[in-house]
């Protein structure tokens, strides 16, 4: 299997075993002046990412590697968010087996959630815990730089239009569009690790009626994606499927793909999709149509995380003002299409400027906006009063970029972390979430 990031070489992977589970490492050297884009790659290469014990209750139990041990989880704040204790009650009810419907996250963000590397380790801890409703969101076909830990996805004869450089007025939720552009057009789905699990899968498809696509089953079956249900322009097509299965276009210019949502159609439990865009910043949300809102609320998230900043702070001409606007613009999108849903916002992690001579201090090869971008989303979190939690301060230490790199967390580039440095990084968040429903549960 070949990857291409978005300005770099092909990327070879091949399947390993990793922690019991199929895993994914890359096997093609890259060469330095190309770090930044390539270094995506490595962030593909697990579908196992082990937070520990279901029902851990303390640091010991949580499953951290010894070199992360004592880890100081930075607590995760509410700034007065209306639907925390909400969020808190659907947590208790689904793991109670109170609640059918999967408790379900979503997660809006750059190339650390693109990769899925970090919103994996969330997954696999909730999943432990709540139980095992799916995969969540995929983008419509396979995308440079976009990966998920538990699938695969292999497209053949499809164009991609994306919202990170080109424009539609048309772009749904995630702002990818697949379109057919030859006869025989298919995009696979296949797990990383075996799994014979039935899934229901939810196909954005446009325009509506009979679409010309169909979905083709391991058993030869074949659901024809027609119909459905309108949603933000695009329609909501659901069919049966298992995995593997593929998505077809017997011919050019059939119906566009928007995207897929999976999910196991035997259990409830958790979901937790990450919807990112390598490169991207926040503001990608304005090139999207407006439908995207709709297709958002259809997500019924009960949580809704909103990563950016790491770009942001790359642009030295960045006007805190308009990031601020655009922040707390966004936050109200949201509220307005998931009334139920709380929303969190993701500190920025800690980054250094890869040019900068290494024999500097620390202080000095810092990103040039970083410190402001960080100073108007905790602004923000307080003005829109969500949830919060700062991702760079959880990494502790004086330097903590550095400090994880020599631990191998962090890599070359000083912006992007390792697998372990995701996983690590989401096993912190993870044990803040939980004290987060511990705290919660306590005051009722």
């Amino acid at each position: 299997m070949a990857w291409v990031p978005r300005g770099g070489p092909p990327v070879r992977f091949v399947p390993v075993k990793f922690s019991g589970e199929t895993s994914i490492r890359p096997i093609t050297r890259i060469k330095a002046a190309r770090l930044l884009p390539s270094f995506m790659a490595a962030l593909l290469m697990a579908a196992a990412c082990q937070i520990g014990p279901a029902r851990a209750a303390s640091p010991g139990a949580s499953g951290a590697s010894p070199a992360s041990r004592p880890a100081h989880a930075q607590a995760l704040r509410d700034f007065g968010d209306p639907r925390a204790g909400h969020l808190a009650e659907r947590f208790w009810a689904v793991e109670a087996g109170r609640s059918e419907r999967p408790f379900a996250i979503v997660q809006f963000g750059d190339s650390h959630t693109a990769s899925d590397a970090f919103t994996a380790g969330l997954r696999v801890g909730l999943q432990q815990r709540l139980g095992d409703a799916g995969v969540g969101w995929l983008p419509p076909m396979a995308v440079p730089g976009q990966g998920h830990q538990r699938v695969n996805l292999e497209s053949q004869g499809w164009r991609l239009t994306s919202s990170l450089d080109q424009a539609s007025d048309a772009f749904p939720l995630g702002g990818d569009i697949a379109s057919p552009a030859q006869a025989g057009a298919v995009t696979r789905v296949a797990s990383w690790a075996p799994d014979q699990s039935p899934y229901l899968a939810t196909v954005l498809v446009r325009p509506g009626g009979r679409s010309g696509l169909f979905v083709e089953n391991p058993d030869g079956r074949r659901l024809p994606l027609d119909g459905g249900e309108p949603v933000g322009g695009w329609s909501y097509v659901q069919v049966p499927v298992r995995l593997p299965f593929q998505i077809v276009a017997p011919a050019a210019g059939a119906a566009e793909v928007g995207g897929i949502w999976l999910r196991r159609a035997d259990t409830s439990g958790a979901l937790v999709s990450p919807i990112g865009v390598n490169g991207s910043r926040q503001d990608i949300w304005t090139r999207w149509s407006p439908g995207w809102l709709d297709q958002l609320r259809r997500s019924g998230s009960d949580l809704v995380i909103i990563a950016y900043g790491t770009n942001e702070a790359f642009n030295g001409q960045l006007d805190p003002q308009a990031l601020a606007a655009g922040l707390a613009q966004g936050i109200r999108q949201v509220r307005q299409a998931l009334p139920e849903a709380a929303v969190l916002l993701l500190g920025a992690p800690g980054a250094l400027d890869p040019g900068k001579p290494a024999a500097l201090p620390c202080g000095e090869r810092g990103v040039p906006m970083h410190e402001t971008v960080k100073r108007v989303q905790l602004d923000v979190a307080r003005q829109e009063k969500t949830l919060y939690w700062d991702w760079e301060a959880a990494m502790d230490g004086d330097c903590p970029m550095l400090d994880w790199q020599a631990r191998g967390w962090v890599g070359p580039d000083l912006i992007h972390f390792t697998q372990e440095g995701y996983r690590e990084s989401s096993r912190r968040f993870y044990r803040a979430l939980m004290n987060f429903f511990e705290r919660s549960r306590g005051r009722r």
